[in-house]
């Protein structure tokens, strides 16, 4: 959620992996970036039903996709 009121955020792992810690820092555009794939493999099965029942996403108000990404803005 910071990185929707903030350009960048640091991400903090404590105890990652045998008592290391990790810290980085990380800017909206970068996590965007990073984020582009999942949008699109999120998508496939949501353009695979329009496909299916041959429905027109012109057609439709709106399609509601649920779960932790889609508080990210996109």
């Amino acid at each position: 959620c910071t990185l929707l009121t903030s350009a960048e955020t640091t991400i903090e792992i404590d105890f990652l992996h045998e008592g290391i810690d990790f810290h980085i820092s990380i800017t909206r555009l970068r996590f965007k970036e990073l984020c582009v794939d999942l949008f699109r493999t999120t998508l496939e099965p949501v353009e695979n039903v329009l496909r299916h029942t041959r429905m027109d996403k012109l057609k439709s108000d709106e399609i509601v996709l649920v779960g932790g990404s889609k508080r990210i803005s996109k």
